[in-house]
């Protein structure tokens, strides 16, 4: 990879407080509060609108990211629960996913931004034994560490 080194690790649940309550318990960690992020344009491989309900651990790097389980794509639960991918940030996601590709990792889902840019992508996990990865354009890295540290995406100087 030739962006900055991966951040947070994806843990996909069936139950998003259920899995808050047990990390917190036995981990120690403290979430913050769940939001829904709505996709207008998720491809997995078909497009199409979606979602996700999902939290970050305050403590990390590398931080935790639970995702609830929903639909039959991406965030499908018929894939199991568990580690689901593994975060990076990036300037430039598409010429990221062409450095994978070049090493046999290829894409497996895409977010768009409305302007048809890419927001993020997750490679195919029979390309690294299992595992995603997910590399997210840090055009969005200001306000989501922001609200990881805080749970506000509101930055209070304004």
């Amino acid at each position: 990879m030739t962006g900055s080194p991966y951040f947070h690790v994806g843990i996909l649940v069936e139950n998003l407080e259920a899995a808050i309550d047990r990390f917190s318990k036995v981990l120690g960690l403290t979430f913050n509060d769940p939001l829904l992020a709505e996709f207008e344009w998720l491809e997995d491989p078909d497009p199409h609108e979606g979602f996700v309900r999902c939290t970050y651990s305050r403590q990390g790097p590398p931080f935790i990211e639970l995702l609830e389980a929903n639909g039959d794509g991406l965030f499908s639960l018929a894939q199991g629960q568990g580690v689901h991918h593994m975060g990076f940030w990036d300037p430039d996601v598409d010429v990221q996913c062409g450095f994978l590709s070049g090493h046999g990792v290829a894409q497996g889902a895409r977010v768009a931004n409305p302007d048809g840019t890419t927001f993020s992508l997750f490679t195919r996990p029979e390309d690294l034994f299992g595992l995603r990865l997910e590399v997210l354009h840090d055009a969005s890295r200001e306000g989501t560490e922001r609200w990881i540290a805080t749970g506000s995406f509101e930055d209070p100087a304004t």
